[in-house]
């Protein structure tokens, strides 16, 4: 039985002292799964300032390996760690779980069994519901994420955000464009494929993210100069490139307590907005090709990048060192764009979904 292949668990956290142990909780009580036998849970905390190192620690008894970062090295580093410490285990699945989600008792069974059934899906991303501050479902249900779509804008979204929940609507599994990085499957074979080495690269990385200067032993799975936010559209992307299919699987349940909107980017810090507008070039830089979505050419490329610029140069203007980063990190970029796309030319996949649309026709 599939359920009892090992499965590598990594969490991030960073002052996620509200949430942290009830998630914990929820992986600890998955059916079918004991820590030490088919379950190895792995945290990664990046220099918190409130109680969350001590919360974890709860629970070392349990079996949970802890790491405390000193410095924040932000999430694609930190889950790069994590990255690192599965290709050293004899797990076959790297489970990328946020601190703010609880999963349902039967979610990694159903999770698992699913993806594994299908050889084209390397990474299989489940059906969440919002959530509130106990991880509890917030009445009436609400979707968070039913997967990720890709518009001819070049905006990425998760798949019915905030929709009511309705019995018939969202209960088949199907392809996606990504996978939510809140809570994501990925095969060990497809954790092999993604990973891309640029040493070349990495100077360019410190001169935006100094603190990534560091000995700390990971493997480059998720873009680090993403360093949080729109990683997972990017590693969801690169997927694909790679020839493997992002699996929506809705049996796989969980409850996200979610902050970042795009209806409240105006109360979000300033740093993540930065992110924001740094990570949509960088995207684009390493992923976009017309033949894939040649009507993003103009909606995306043309007409909402200039609208991004505009309002960060006349609204947002607290972003505009976004351009000075991006200008540190285009040579890195344009590279790894180059090993992305070698590697695709070699592999030449087969259809590229982005949108509802491409999932009805599947």
């Amino acid at each position: 039985m599939e359920s009892q292949a090992g499965v590598f668990a990594h969490i991030v956290t960073y002052n996620s002292e509200r949430w942290v142990r009830v998630a914990i909780k929820s992986l600890l009580e998955q059916e079918g799964y004991s820590v030490g036998s088919n379950l190895f849970i792995s945290i990664t905390d990046n220099a918190s300032s409130d109680n969350t190192a001590n919360v974890v620690r709860e629970f070392l008894r349990a079996g949970i390996s802890f790491r405390c970062n000193s410095e924040n090295l932000g999430y694609c580093t930190a889950h790069n760690q994590g990255a690192a410490d599965f290709i050293n285990s004899g797990c076959r699945y790297l489970l990328i779980l946020n601190p703010d989600i609880r999963l349902k008792r039967d979610m990694l069974v159903k999770f698992v069994n699913t993806l594994a059934s299908d050889d084209r899906a390397g990474i299989g991303t489940p059906l969440l519901f919002r959530a509130d501050d106990k991880l509890e479902p917030v009445e009436p249900r609400r979707i968070d994420a039913a997967g990720m779509i890709l518009t001819n804008s070049l905006r990425h979204f998760d798949r019915g955000s905030e929709q009511l929940f309705e019995q018939h609507l969202y209960q088949l599994p199907c392809y996606v464009f990504g996978a939510t990085g809140a809570c994501l499957l990925i095969k060990r074979d497809c954790v092999n494929d993604l990973i891309v080495d640029d040493p070349e690269g990495q100077e360019d990385l410190y001169k935006v993210f100094p603190v990534l200067r560091t000995n700390a032993n990971r493997v480059q799975l998720f873009d680090e100069a993403f360093f949080a936010y729109r990683e997972d559209a990017d590693l969801s992307w690169r997927a694909q490139h790679f020839g493997w299919k992002v699996l929506f699987i809705p049996e796989a349940i969980g409850f996200h307590r979610r902050l970042v909107l795009p209806g409240n980017r105006s109360t979000l810090p300033a740093e993540l907005n930065r992110h924001s507008v740094r990570n949509r070039f960088l995207l684009q830089i390493n992923n976009y090709r017309f033949r894939d979505i040649p009507l993003a050419f103009i909606a995306g490329l043309l007409l909402r990048n200039f609208l991004v610029i505009a309002a960060v140069l006349f609204k947002e203007r607290s972003s505009i060192s976004a351009f000075r980063d991006l200008w540190h990190l285009k040579r890195r970029a344009f590279r790894r764009r180059e090993l992305i796309m070698a590697k695709h030319a070699l592999i030449k996949p087969m259809g590229f979904v982005r949108t509802t649309d491409d999932i009805n026709k599947l």
